[in-house]
């Protein structure tokens, strides 16, 4: 099993949790909602006054490092 196969199949475990994710030149936290096809989905809360929130996609294979938060 390849590497981004392990990483998605850990993810999957744990959507609806907050996590950290890591690429080489950025940095995203928000909730997992998705997990499927090589891909990770989540949303973050952007705190404003609107109370709308950001959705990001990103491959698993760009990820370095995930950090899942305390509950």
């Amino acid at each position: 099993m390849s590497q981004p196969a392990r990483l998605e199949a850990a993810l999957k475990e744990r959507i609806g949790r907050e996590i950290e994710v890591f690429l080489p030149n950025q940095y995203y936290e928000g909730i997992l909602m998705r997990v499927e096809n090589g891909l990770i989905n989540c949303y973050s809360d952007t705190g404003g006054y609107d109370s709308s929130g950001i959705t990001f996609i990103i491959p698993l294979n760009s990820i370095q490092y995930v950090r899942i938060l305390p509950k």
